[in-house]
């Protein structure tokens, strides 16, 4: 769906003006008309941090130009992104305050990261600029659910210093001397600070295995815990 958004606004499609996730933008006037302006030529999207193949066909498919292509920091701030009607980056790439005016300066008119942070991307800088920047706010999450999953049971069961000893020939199993005892997660309690989707998804799976789930969040939706347990 973000590609899908980032392709009509790149294409100049109509558009409902607002946010989208944690979009920023202003002067909804002066968007509208850069919108307009690409309907005239084919839209040029800048990758510069690698892509899923998935989205560069959908962008293809749509009817824009991908160029996939690293930029310097020096590249960035001579007005690089200028040429382009949008650039999407991960966490490799900086937008600061010069690079995004300079690239407004020309043809740029949004900022897509492909992953949840915005850290890298100059926020004022872009709203200043009039520019829309996209995350994609859920597209880790099952990923990063799995790798807490992974952390638990490798903690809970010693695995690390398991695989170490056996590496050096010591079996660590009782009645070895420096036997080290797993110990099971199901009945264990299981704190979270925050409750956001990742706290979420770690908490249906912790459920899953037997846990009790303790979390706080000063944004905490009492309808989505009870629905968790």
């Amino acid at each position: 769906m973000r590609t899908v958004m980032w392709l009509s606004l790149l294409a100049g499609s109509t558009v409902a003006v607002g946010r989208v996730g944690r979009s920023c933008l202003v002067r909804k006037t002066a968007l509208r008309a850069k919108v307009c302006a690409g309907l005239q030529r084919t839209p040029r999207v800048l990758i510069t941090d690698g892509l899923a193949q998935e989205a560069i066909a959908a962008l293809q498919a749509g009817g824009a130009e991908v160029i996939e292509r690293s930029l310097t920091s020096d590249e960035l701030s001579s007005g690089a992104l200028a040429e382009y009607d949008g650039v999407i980056i991960r966490s490799a790439t900086r937008l600061d305050a010069k690079a995004i005016s300079a690239g407004a300066a020309g043809n740029l008119r949004l900022i897509g990261r492909a992953g949840v942070g915005v850290d890298n991307i100059n926020m004022h800088a872009a709203s200043a600029n009039g520019l829309w920047v996209l995350n994609t706010p859920s597209a880790s999450t099952i990923s990063v659910v799995e790798l807490t999953l992974a952390h638990l049971l490798a903690a809970s069961r010693q695995l690390p210093r398991s695989d170490r000893g056996l590496r050096e020939g010591v079996w660590l199993k009782p009645p070895a001397a420096d036997a080290r005892v797993g110990s099971e997660l199901s009945g264990k309690t299981l704190g979270l600070l925050g409750f956001g989707r990742i706290a979420q998804g770690v908490s249906r799976v912790a459920r899953a295995l037997g846990m009790r789930i303790c979390a706080t969040s000063p944004r905490a939706d009492a309808d989505i815990a009870a629905g968790i347990g």
